[in-house]
This record gives structure tokens, sequence and C-alpha cells, in this order.
């Protein structure tokens, strides 16, 4: 079988991924917050192992060598480069799922922080905002992060 994952080479700029050297539970809903962070970007995603990936995450501006690799599963994999390519499914899947309940419910994703790696494992918060303007940070995964 053919891998349906092949490397992308085009950069998609996320305006609200960043990473951040605080520690987990910081307030990630407050631009004081942010201005600690790096602003990053997709570079690509290349074939790690079996049914394993890795997302290449750069500093957003690329003047500076700074790439963070993630370990990321074929399912999170796809999503990933299914908008990197700006494929159209035919039907809603997971991450259109999540997203089509956050529009419906007039929440809106602000930002994702990945926000400490521990024990081989790197963590992330999704930062969302209702329709009252508060903003509520969510504990996730970097890949679900990344994709919804």
């Amino acid at each position: 079988m053919a891998n349906p994952i092949k490397f992308i080479s085009q950069s998609i700029i996320l305006s609200y991924l960043f990473i951040c050297s605080t520690t987990f539970g910081q307030d990630f809903t407050s631009k004081q917050e942010l201005e600690k962070c790096v602003d990053m970007e997709i570079k690509g995603i290349t074939d790690y192992s079996d049914n394993a990936y890795v997302i290449e995450l750069t500093k957003k501006g690329g003047k500076e060598k700074w790439v963070l690799p993630l370990v990321i599963g074929l399912c999170e994999a796809s999503a990933v480069t299914r908008v990197l390519e700006k494929t159209e499914s035919t039907r809603p899947l997971t991450y259109d799922l999540f997203i089509n309940v956050f529009n419906a419910l007039n929440v809106k994703p602000l930002h994702v922080v990945i926000t400490k790696l521990e024990e081989g494992t790197f963590y992330a918060v999704i930062v969302f905002q209702d329709n009252a303007g508060k903003n509520i940070a969510i504990d996730a995964r970097p890949s679900d992060s990344i994709n919804i």
C-alpha cells in the first residue's frame, strides 16, 4: 500500500500557534502571556515510522533555524495534509465536526499554545472565545489543537 502522507514543503501560517517556555497552567488567554511565546508555522510533514509522522514547526518568519518536531499519528497527519493541500471531503470528518459545532455555538478558536514537554510528550491548550467575549483555555494534544 502506498504511503498516504507525503512530504509537504509548502508552509501554512498559523497566526494562532505558539510555543511557550512558561509553566503549564499559566493564563494563556492574556496577551501578556502570549508575548512570552514564540509564534510558529507548519513547515511540513514527513514520514517518521510505521503510522507515525513528524510535523515540523518553525519559528514564524523563518529568520532563525528554530524547528520543533512533533510526532503525530496517521489520522492527525492525514487531517493536516488535507488542510495543507486544500482537499475537500464529501462528508465532515472529525475535526470538521468540531469546527461545525464551534461555529454553531458561536465559539471561535483564538490560538494554540504548546505549553510543555514532559517525559517525551508535548502538552497544549486551545484558547477559545465564547459569544460573550470570554476567553477559555482547554487542555488538548498539540496534534488535535493544530487540526482544530
